[in-house]
């Protein structure tokens, strides 16, 4: 039987940054990101990174 209530993962999209020109990822327990060399990948975590950290960037400017 399928949960109906179950929460649904965060998802992330991502468009026209650096190498990347169309992205979604949705989070899971353990979400790895594949792909090949110089396609996007670091760029991405950081990005994620620093939307996840902005307020204690802000607040250290």
């Amino acid at each position: 039987m399928v949960n109906k209530n179950k929460p649904q993962l965060p998802t992330f999209k991502v468009g026209r940054l650096g190498q990347i020109y169309e992205g979604k990822v949705a989070f899971g327990d353990l979400t790895p990101l594949i792909g090949t060399q110089a396609s996007g990948k670091s760029l991405f975590w950081q990005v994620l990174k620093l939307l996840i950290d902005r307020h204690q960037v802000f607040e250290n400017l």
